[in-house]
């Protein structure tokens, strides 16, 4: 049987209209890294840096069609957004699509903890076919790997050896 635990809040702040935290966004020092909108121009973010005393500097910035997901490095500032039918591969300041060739619809992506490698999990546009692929930052896919499902979540463990993935079927 589980347990609840007490867990002691070192360090709350909020931020308006950021997507959420990605899972490797926080650095050993404590400093988390964000996407965040810029105020007057549309579809252009920031990845934004916020420390433990509140200060913020801003890093790179990138302006993409309406993202369904983010995901950021802390340590390399590198960072993936997905949209439906795009997986952009965010590198200072640059956007390139990962897999631009390909008609897709991606599902879920990961983002290893170095900001180096990735995963992308879609279907083709007509959703009959499944795969996943597996590349570096610089867009290069090391492999595709096609599936007999369709995969509603993956995950990239933090050194980008392992690839844990979640079907509708089980």
């Amino acid at each position: 049987m589980s347990s609840i635990r007490t867990v002691n809040l070192i360090w709350e702040t909020k931020t308006r209209a950021s997507y959420p935290v990605s899972r490797y966004a926080v650095s050993d020092e404590g400093i988390v890294t964000l996407a965040m909108p810029r105020p007057l121009e549309v579809r252009a973010y920031d990845l934004t840096l916020i420390s433990m005393n509140e200060s913020k500097q801003t890093g790179s910035g990138f302006s993409v069609e309406t993202l369904l997901k983010v995901e950021a490095s802390s340590e390399s500032q590198n960072a993936i957004g997905m949209t439906s039918d795009d997986l952009y591969l965010l590198v200072n300041g640059t956007k390139k699509r990962f897999l631009g060739e390909r008609h897709n619809l991606y599902t879920d992506s990961s983002l290893s903890r170095d900001g180096k490698l990735i995963v992308a999990g879609f279907s083709d546009m007509s959703g009959s076919s499944f795969a996943f692929a597996y590349g570096d930052i610089s867009g290069e896919a090391h492999w595709l790997h096609e599936l007999p499902d369709s995969i509603s979540c993956l995950a990239l463990s933090p050194d980008g050896v392992r690839i844990a993935i979640g079907s509708e079927t089980g």
